[in-house]
């Protein structure tokens, strides 16, 4: 019996109730990040729940959080419509950074970031008989639903056979799924051979057939010795192709019939040889869409794809970026964020996905050895550009119920005249007095951190410089 992805509700039996509907939703922690534990989650099922720090039984309750009103917000369930409600709270109920209209509902859709006081929550829709994936690897950091539904049907097609698809963006992790499969292929299949990964991308027209099938010594210039080829070394394993659809088209022929008849010639020789190999290939082109296919042969994509697994990028599974850019930080001493950070990154698009997660991580072990938390001033200059000033995800049908924030609300609105024309020598003297402190400065000048961070990045200038001093 295929286990089914069911999502308990962590505060109180009401998720009994809403599997029982055919309309249901998520409510996901993101942050504050509890280390020590699993995330809390509420099911939203028919009818509506309070949020708030004390609102009463059987209602979503945040008592940690001291920025949160008794009766902060609340969201309904209309048919498969739900509505979030801010109930004229002491600090505001913001989706995707912008602050909604009190006493209005405003229409939620999948991926939405709340934040009620400084409790970061996602809104997620639930698909009936979402598939779990019980076996998922410890270097793995699975929380969205749909990387289970990836992880389980990658496990289910391995049992099935044939070669193996994998499309989605770059960095999405498409050679961590493809070594997924093959060590699934070893329990199921009893493979024995290893896993070989090739750069499609990298073989030149004049030496993939060579690379790929092997070749005789002497069967060209500068085959000194005979070389056995990618498809001989995976034999009885998997062999990984990655950008396939980078495979030059003189080579497709030869792949095509390999794949057929696990049977080819290397270059130079008069006979067959023999190599069994379970393909995965993985591509961030659509292969099936005419114009992303030209030049890639139809029956060579028909061979390839037995099954197909598509990966989401980063941006449709929001609750797994903060966990993956911990997850690269030492066991005791994982940092805490700042709220506002933190409510930054679950907002931005990375478009270079887990890679560019996995950057940042990079960055503040390298430029912080040490560091227990992180503000907005750590972010690097190459990203902080891209975070601040990247509107908030659109809000739909649901946008005249979105208020602007005030100054005091400090939503990256763009610096006033006066600062816009402060000097460097001025910046750096506030730098000196302050010792590096963007967010003192920002009190200073009636600005925001964010805009006190643009100014300083105009002007070439670096806080940290100043810290300590």
């Amino acid at each position: 019996m295929v286990p089914v992805l069911t999502v308990p509700d962590t505060k109180t039996d009401r998720a009994s109730e809403a599997r029982n509907v055919r309309h249901r939703a998520v409510l996901y922690q993101l942050f504050p990040i509890e280390a020590e534990r699993d995330p809390f989650q509420w099911c939203v099922g028919p009818g509506a729940r309070l949020v708030g720090r004390r609102c009463g039984p059987d209602q979503i309750e945040l008592p940690s959080d001291p920025l949160v009103s008794s009766r902060h917000a609340s969201i309904t369930n209309d048919g498969g419509k739900f509505a979030l409600c801010d109930e004229n709270s002491r600090n505001g109920t913001f989706v995707n950074r912008r602050r909604i209209s009190p006493l209005h509902p405003f229409l939620l859709t999948d991926n939405d970031v709340i934040r009620v006081g400084g409790t970061l929550l996602l809104f997620r829709l639930l698909q009936d008989d979402v598939p779990f994936c019980t076996d998922t690897p410890s270097d793995f950091v699975v929380r969205s639903l749909e990387m289970h539904d990836v992880l389980h049907y990658a496990r289910q097609a391995t049992a099935r056979g044939g070669a193996i698809l994998i499309l989605g963006e770059s960095g999405t992790g498409k050679e961590k799924v493809a070594r997924y499969i093959h060590d699934q292929s070893a329990k199921t299949k009893q493979r024995t051979g290893p896993l070989i990964a090739v750069n499609c991308a990298t073989l030149t027209p004049e030496l993939a057939t060579s690379a790929l099938f092997g070749h005789r010594k002497g069967s060209f210039t500068g085959a000194h010795a005979d070389h056995q080829g990618f498809f001989v070394a995976a034999d009885n394993g998997t062999l990984f192709l990655d950008e396939i659809g980078e495979v030059p088209t003189t080579v497709q022929a030869h792949l095509l019939r390999a794949l057929a008849e696990k049977k080819f010639v290397p270059v130079g020789a008069t006979t067959e040889r023999n190599s069994d190999v379970l393909l995965v290939a993985a591509t961030n082109r659509d292969l099936h869409s005419a114009t992303d296919s030209h030049g890639f042969r139809a029956d060579l994509l028909a061979r390839i794809s037995t099954h197909c697994i598509e990966l989401p990028p980063l941006r449709k599974r929001r609750e797994e970026i903060l966990p993956l850019l911990l997850s690269r930080f030492p066991n005791g001493s994982i940092p805490t964020l700042d709220r506002e950070l933190a409510e930054l990154l679950v907002t931005y698009g990375w478009p270079l996905n887990i890679r560019e997660v996995f950057n940042l991580a990079e960055y503040w072990l390298t430029r912080y050895p040490g560091q227990t938390h992180f503000v907005n001033e750590s972010l690097p200059s190459w990203l902080a550009a891209s975070v601040t000033n990247q509107p908030a995800k659109d809000t739909g049908t649901a946008a005249s119920s979105v208020t602007p924030q005030g100054p005091s609300s400090h939503s990256g609105q763009r610096p006033t005249r006066a600062a816009q024309t402060t000097s460097a020598e001025q910046m750096e003297k506030l730098l000196a007095e302050h010792c590096g402190n963007v967010s003192s400065i920002a009190r200073v000048l009636s600005l925001s951190p964010r805009q006190v961070g643009r100014i300083l990045d105009t002007h070439g200038l670096e806080p940290h410089k100043w810290r300590g001093k």
